[in-house]
């Protein structure tokens, strides 16, 4: 066996990389390139070539105080109302857990409802 010959074959060479790099600019397609208001740091709003997306789920401003409500139920079962042996002796963290949902529900959830019938207001005027 040759000692070296591994290496050799998975050795690129500068030139080989250049040409390849130089190739990948020729794959793009002209919506990834950056226009002229990209490059002068404004953003483009919606276009007809560029469709807004529909919101997900995701987007809705209730939905981590919604998620946070659920953590607050689990916690407050296990914390006040679950009577498994094995669960007792971890009481304590669900009643402190239950306290801390407690609190980001409430604090995200007022700025959540803000936010939500601030753009329903904003819906509501835009639409004739």
């Amino acid at each position: 066996m040759q000692q070296g010959s591994g290496q050799a074959r998975f050795t690129t060479h500068k030139k080989d990389r250049r040409r390849y790099i130089a190739g990948m600019d020729d794959l793009k397609t002209p919506e990834s390139k950056p226009n002229q208001e990209e490059a002068d740091g404004v953003e483009a709003g919606p276009t007809a070539e560029q469709p807004e997306t529909p919101p997900t789920p995701f987007d809705h401003p209730l939905f981590l105080p919604v998620l946070l409500v659920a953590g607050m139920v689990w916690f407050g079962y296990d914390g006040w109302i679950n009577q498994d042996p094995d669960m007792l002796e971890h009481r304590e963290f669900n009643r402190y857990g239950f306290g801390a949902l407690t609190l980001a529900a409430a604090w995200f959830g007022r700025k959540g409802w803000i936010e939500w019938q601030a753009s329903r207001d904003s819906d509501d005027s835009d639409t004739p």
